[in-house]
């Protein structure tokens, strides 16, 4: 079962979209739960993500391609939801930090 998750993760690294669809798919098709899959699969690739840039090992645009994975994913686990499972999302807070002059990650969308 973790290689699955393992794979996810893989498959958000590498912003490779579209089996990172069918293997969301795959795992929704075998039972596996929105939250495992949210939890135990994609986050833990965003995490490599954020840690990789710190590092200075990914860039921005290698960030945006995985952050767009991983909402392509969300966009495959969306009909799954249960209300139970997103009642603890009431509505997003976006900000900035004054005088910030770009607009990196202000237009992305949930």
């Amino acid at each position: 079962m973790s290689e699955l998750y393992g794979k996810m993760s893989e498959l958000i690294i590498s912003a490779n979209m579209e089996d990172l669809k069918t293997i969301v798919q795959q795992a929704l098709d075998n039972n596996h739960s929105t939250k495992d899959i949210i939890d135990k699969g994609l986050i833990p690739g965003m995490d490599v993500v954020g840690e990789r840039m710190k590092s200075g090992d990914m860039f921005i645009p290698e960030v945006l391609r995985s952050a767009k994975a991983m909402q392509t994913a969300m966009d495959v686990l969306r009909p799954y939801l249960s209300g139970d499972e997103s009642a603890g999302v009431k509505g997003y807070v976006i900000g900035t930090v004054e005088g910030d002059q770009h607009d990196i990650g202000k237009n992305l969308s949930p």
